[in-house]
């Protein structure tokens, strides 16, 4: 396993992002650039993968000039490895017009990495490193895997992880491997999904040993949210209990870590919070935070005392388990899943918030 011991401080990012950038460095004018930022959405909108819903990403669509410029500056500045926002999905990779099999070998020709490559090829460029997110999603099994018997789709995933390993292998951080499998109800451990109806009930463990043959090396980790709540928890502690068992029973490791999302909101309470984190630090397992921000009730461009209490209680918390990868979700408070009801990185202007100022001091290598 490569992963370093050092601190990093992370973000997500959308690729229609990382294209305003280059745009913006075009742009001799604000008029300019607002033509050319509304040119190339209009362009992605020919694509069939963005059919059926908006494609550009929230905060994206009357983004200024000044502000892309802050933005570019403060990631540069601050960013230590980025998180592709969708990109790294199966939606966005896999051609659904192709077929999964050609003569019964895997098609590989039905990968399509434009996307994802422009997430890998920024982190190259400025020294970053990437999470792979992700491998297995329950909103992601695409409509040509329903007639897929077992074993195929499972060869199919070999493949598939595979490709991934050979294209992005110098650049990888960390694997999220299985992403949001736990059941919101409780006692149901595991989510309902296609998945599993067509793998098994134990289909996390099939993917798991798929994953650690062709992500050689790299860390591999289950990725969840609603850890604060006890019931959930409850359920993603029970999946890797079972994980756990199977590595013990035949001497193997297969999950390497635990991904905190930590998506909370300005009630969240500090014990909910603590309990979660030192319920998972009992596992054994890696921790990282993957996926933090604090939601509000859309006045976020207000110094909210209960989001900065939120704020801390994670910082101290991810120091206390001696947690050395803390990553924001979305860039700012319009650039993100809450556009406008989120605190994060950074503000509407792209700046950093007064929120994040500590968490980037204490993780940042920059």
């Amino acid at each position: 396993m490569t992963l370093s011991q050092e601190p990093r401080f992370g973000i997500s990012i959308s690729f229609e992002l990382i294209d305003l950038f280059t745009i913006a460095d075009k742009a001799n004018s604000e008029e300019e650039f607002i033509k050319l930022r509304d040119d190339y959405f209009a362009s992605l909108a020919l694509d069939p993968r963005f059919q059926g819903f908006d494609y550009i990403f929230p905060g994206l669509k009357n983004i200024s000039l000044k502000v892309v410029k802050n933005i570019y500056k403060e990631i540069i500045k601050n960013v230590d490895y980025i998180t592709p926002e969708w990109v790294g999905k199966m939606r966005a990779i896999i051609d659904i017009t192709k077929p999964m099999f050609i003569d019964g070998e895997v098609n590989r020709n039905i990968f399509s990495f434009e996307y994802l490559d422009k997430i890998a090829n920024f982190a190259r460029k400025h020294d970053m490193k990437f999470r792979m997110h992700n491998i297995i999603w329950h909103k992601d099994f695409r409509p040509i895997f329903a007639n897929a018997s077992k074993e195929e789709m499972l060869k199919f995933l070999d493949a598939y992880t595979f490709e991934l390993n050979k294209r992005y292998k110098d650049v990888i951080y960390a694997v999220d491997v299985l992403n949001e499998i736990a059941s919101d109800q409780k006692g149901e451990v595991l989510r309902e999904s296609k998945w599993k109806d067509l793998l098994g009930p134990e289909y996390f463990i099939d993917i798991l040993k798929i994953a650690k043959k062709n992500f050689t090396g790299m860390p591999l980790f289950y990725n969840e949210y609603g850890e604060e709540r006890k019931d959930k928890r409850e359920n993603i502690l029970a999946i890797i209990g079972k994980i756990k068992e199977k590595e013990a029973e035949e001497g193997i490791t297969i999950l390497d870590g635990i991904g905190i999302q930590a998506h909370y909101n300005a009630y969240t309470q500090d014990k909910d919070i603590k309990e979660a984190f030192l319920d998972y630090s009992k596992t054994g397992k890696i921790l990282q935070i993957t996926e933090f921000d604090v939601s509000n009730d859309g006045n976020s461009n207000y110094f909210d005392y209960q989001t900065d209490r939120v704020y801390k209680t994670v910082l101290e918390n991810a120091m206390l388990f001696k947690i050395k990868l803390f990553s924001m979700w979305g860039v700012s408070q319009d650039i993100s899943w809450k556009s406008k009801e989120i605190n994060n990185f950074l503000t509407s202007e792209g700046t950093v918030s007064e929120y994040a100022i500590k968490i980037i001091q204490n993780y940042s290598l920059k």
